[in-house]
């Protein structure tokens, strides 16, 4: 359509020429040079505004995703915030809260740490020991007989050994492998348990390698434990002994 209407100029602008002149038609021509270029220019800004649209479009939607993550990621924070929020208050109210007395003893059995400070009253203490014995396992029932003792008055403490002789023996057996001679022959005398006791004392006697502290020792456990009707004999075969220690020794 343009070109058939430049045709036709052209032909009018020949018929002209002759009445117009030179310089008239170079500004015509020139008219025409100018105008398909005005044209490129006019579809330019179309371009450029086209281009320009789609890039904003593409900026927004990259921004509305990156607040989007943004706050996605906002919420996950939030929600592990509370979670550990609640955890920490509920450890904080529970830290002087006692476990119960049988997962404490499972703890005990595993070698996991746990507190048995928290267990105030007897009656726990009581509970916890008989947890323990019904477990069986020896290192356990010593740890709360040792607890017991270090919390309770000493009265208390042996009374709790008299009710329970089970766990007497496991203390008994406790003292005699740790070597505390002196709480041992407290406690067997303090049990009621003579016999045990005096041969323990006669034990710790012997083991003296003074002649004259031996003596001295051996003449405490005649006059202590060997009275008993059960340990008549043995009393008859300390006698001689002392009177022949005191021959060697020259003391009376």
């Amino acid at each position: 359509m343009t070109y058939f209407s430049l045709a036709s100029i052209l032909s009018l602008f020949l018929f002209l020429k002759n009445f117009l002149g030179e310089i008239f038609s170079r500004n015509f021509l020139q008219f025409f040079q100018v105008s398909p270029s005005s044209h490129q220019s006019s579809s330019c800004p179309t371009a450029k505004s086209s281009t320009k649209s789609e890039n904003n479009s593409i900026c927004s939607t990259t921004k509305t995703s990156s607040n989007s993550t943004i706050q996605l990621d906002y919420s996950r924070l939030k929600a592990e915030h509370r979670k550990l929020k609640k955890y920490f208050e509920a450890d904080y109210k529970n830290r002087f809260k006692p476990l119960p007395i049988n997962e404490t003893v499972r703890r005990l059995c595993n070698c996991e740490p746990t507190s048995l400070d928290l267990y105030i009253s007897k009656k726990d203490k009581l509970d916890l020991l008989d947890e323990g014995l019904e477990s069986g396992n020896w290192d356990v029932v010593v740890t709360i007989i040792q607890f017991i003792k270090r919390t309770l008055d000493n009265p208390i403490f042996r009374s709790i050994l008299m009710e329970r002789p089970e766990a007497a023996q496991y203390y008994v057996t406790y003292l005699k492998e740790s070597g505390d001679r002196q709480e041992l022959l407290y406690t067997l005398y303090g049990l009621g348990r003579i016999v045990e006791a005096t041969m323990e004392e006669f034990k710790i006697a012997c083991q003296h390698k003074d002649p004259k502290k031996k003596l001295d020792s051996l003449r405490h456990c005649l006059h202590d434990g060997f009275h008993h009707p059960d340990l008549i004999n043995e009393r008859k075969f300390l006698e001689e002994w002392i009177c022949l220690l005191e021959t060697h020794t020259g003391t009376k």
